[in-house]
Formats: C-alpha cells, sequence, structure tokens
C-alpha cells in the first residue's frame, strides 16, 4: 500500500512534469499519466476544487473577500519596493510555486512565469498553496 505522503510526493512530481494536465484531460496512454488518474478519482479530485469549496471548508465563502484577496496577490503594494507582488514568486500557473529554480525578487521585470528577469535570491520560493 502507499502511503499519503508518498501518494502527495507522486502527486506533485507528476503535475510539474505536466503528466497530471495530460491524464486530467484525458487520453493518455502514459502508464503513470493512468497512475496519476486513477488516484485523484479515489481521493475525489475533480479539477474543480470551487464546486466543493465552501463543503470542505465547513463555511460559505464571501465573493468580496476573494476578489480582495485576489487583487492582493496581483498588487505591488506588498512588495519592498513596490515592484514585486505575491505573484511574480509563487504564480497561479505554477501551482503558486515559482517557474525559477532560484528566486528573484525585487528589481525584476514585472513578468510572471518563464520570462522573469532579475537579481536571484538565496533561495527557492517556497509553494503557497494551502498555507492556510
Amino acid at each position: 500500500m502507499i502511503s499519503k505522503s508518498s501518494d502527495l510526493a507522486l502527486i506533485l512530481a507528476v503535475a510539474l512534469l505536466g503528466t497530471a494536465t495530460r491524464a486530467l484531460a484525458g487520453g493518455s496512454e502514459d502508464p503513470l499519466a493512468q497512475r496519476l488518474m486513477a488516484r485523484l478519482k479515489e481521493l475525489g479530485f475533480t479539477g474543480n476544487v470551487e464546486a466543493t469549496l465552501e463543503k470542505r471548508l465547513g463555511r460559505s465563502t464571501d465573493p468580496a473577500r476573494a476578489d480582495l484577496g485576489r487583487l492582493l496577490w496581483f498588487d505591488t503594494i506588498a512588495g519592498p519596493h513596490n515592484d514585486n507582488t505575491c505573484a511574480g514568486c509563487h504564480s497561479p500557473t505554477r501551482g503558486f510555486g515559482d517557474t525559477q529554480s532560484i528566486a528573484i525578487g525585487i528589481d525584476n521585470n514585472g513578468i510572471v512565469g518563464p520570462g522573469r528577469r532579475g537579481p536571484r535570491n538565496q533561495r527557492r520560493t517556497p509553494m503557497a498553496i494551502n498555507a492556510a
């Protein structure tokens, strides 16, 4: 039997390689993608987080607060020099992680994703998803 932590490690590793996207889209002949899809179904993952969010939270969500959080995530006001956003390093398109091996902080080019340029920090960007 596979433990929960090794399942999570497998899911994260495969997602980073892009196999999860192919598996969720269906039609993949890759055995690893098929294994991932089976495990995601077993865990009840549908790919539509919003559909089950309120049930999992045990309360309703406030659309105004969600919009505020979204706006703040992409606002430079939280950057030390008003030149970076949370999304700059914790990109929603990358599982709220980074596209860079070593984080780029201040004095960046204002791009989120692979085209991001600027001086490197001394560490990697941690994943921010499920941090709460």
